[in-house]
């Protein structure tokens, strides 16, 4: 495992995680979701709150135990919780979704495409991702405000346009070290089956400038929650009529 990422992490430490519909005057708040847990063997960890895979909060706090989070409702969310050192404030920050555990096996319930900005490439690569044959998004692999590093011109040494002196306080590896800055992504959800995504690179003019990838990523969705839950007396938990 790389030196950068925290190997202290760990979601064995949960004993009890529970989410919850927030109840305003007239009912179910919309968006707003009540996450609360139970983990005794924490220790000096902070908590990290992802949602779908993607960090979404972090407590600053190792008393803290609960969190509000305002998602979408009308669609089922995975929702997970990874324990990090607080002895390691940078890491508090830092997404390691790859250490998420909680569903076996892990449910791929959208598509994304993660674009490292090589600094070969040149200034003006478009990055163009086909989802099943159809065209789904084109963008620039450099923006105004990301940096490409710099080249020694007559002697000196320059910066393109694009680009910025020092860290960029991104990803680590995601430009020329030192100019750390973030990927080119996307993402977006997808029906359940099989899908192809073909990522090509090429410059303004037509011409491609990297080999094409393809990937093949099969999509599961989640089950609708449960609606109508209740719990009846003395201690029956029902919904949808059924106990």
């Amino acid at each position: 495992m790389s030196s950068f990422i925290t190997t202290n992490a760990t979601q064995d430490v949960f004993e009890l995680v529970l989410a919850r519909p927030v109840v305003v005057t007239g009912g179910e708040h919309p968006s707003l979701v009540h996450v609360w847990w139970r983990a005794p063997q924490q220790g000096q960890r902070l908590v990290q709150i992802y949602v779908d895979d993607e960090l979404f909060d972090a407590t600053l706090d190792v008393s803290q135990h609960e969190v509000m989070v305002e998602l979408d409702r009308t669609r089922p969310h995975r929702i997970e919780l990874l324990a990090v050192p607080i002895d390691e404030p940078d890491s508090i920050w830092r997404t390691q979704p790859g250490l998420l555990n909680a569903w076996q096996p892990r449910i791929s319930d959208s598509l994304s495409v993660d674009v490292i900005r090589d600094e070969s490439l040149p200034i003006d690569t478009l990055i163009q991702v086909e989802l099943d044959g159809s065209v789904v998004a084109e963008s620039p692999l450099w923006t105004d405000i990301d940096m490409k590093s710099a080249e020694l011109i007559d002697g000196s040494l320059a910066f393109h346009e694009v680009s910025g002196l020092g860290v960029g306080g991104g990803e680590l590896g995601a430009g020329a070290l030192g100019f750390d800055g973030t990927m080119w992504r996307w993402k977006a959800a997808a029906g359940v089956g099989e899908h192809v995504l073909n990522i090509f690179a090429g410059s303004e003019a037509g011409e491609s400038v990297a080999l094409p990838v393809a990937i093949t990523k099969h999509i599961e969705h989640l089950p609708s929650a449960v609606t109508g839950l209740q719990l009846n007396p003395p201690s029956t938990l029902a919904w949808d009529g059924i106990e």
